[in-house]
Parts: C-alpha cells; structure tokens; sequence
C-alpha cells in the first residue's frame, strides 16, 4: 500500500522487494547523478548534488580500500555504508 496511516507507515511492503538506484563513482569531486545509492571505488573527497528536495535521501557504501569524505565533514570507513538525508540547512548525516 502507499498509506497506511493505521500503523504509520507512509510505504508498506508486502510481498517482493524494493529496488534502490544506484550508481557507481570512481572520480572524486562533485556528485551529479542523482541516486539512492552511490557506491564508491575511488578514495577522495565527494559532494553531494547541491539541488533538491528536503528529506531527499541517500546511501554512500565505501569500497575504495581508503578514506572517503562527502561535503567535507562526513567520513565513510572503507566498507561502511553511511545514510545522508537532506534537511532545510543542507545535507546531513543519519548513521
């Protein structure tokens, strides 16, 4: 269902799966594909795109055997994945 508002979920599951887009980032710099996932094989430092909705969010999984920042502040460990959401003051860290 796409509301449920007896048990508060605004997306309830009930059979299958749910598909993340994703995209796959080699080159340091600024993101610019939008995603649900961005999957990480570069060191570096990243930034997220700077344009979009309030509580747009996203995954960084961190594969690149070294260090990761995105927008300066938020480190990703080497095999970690980390949730991002965008707030009125930009993107922060979830986890």
């Amino acid at each position: 269902g796409l509301i449920n508002s007896a048990d508060g979920n605004a997306l309830a599951i009930y059979q299958g799966g749910l598909k993340i887009s994703n995209v796959s980032l080699s080159t340091p710099g600024a993101i610019v594909a939008k995603a649900g996932l961005y999957e990480i094989s570069t060191p570096g430092s990243y930034t997220l795109p700077a344009t979009g909705p309030v509580g747009e969010t996203c995954w960084i999984a961190n594969s690149s055997g070294g260090s990761v920042t995105i927008n300066v502040v938020a480190p990703v460990a080497n095999g970690t994945i980390r949730q991002f959401i965008r707030l009125p003051g930009g993107w922060q860290i979830v986890n």
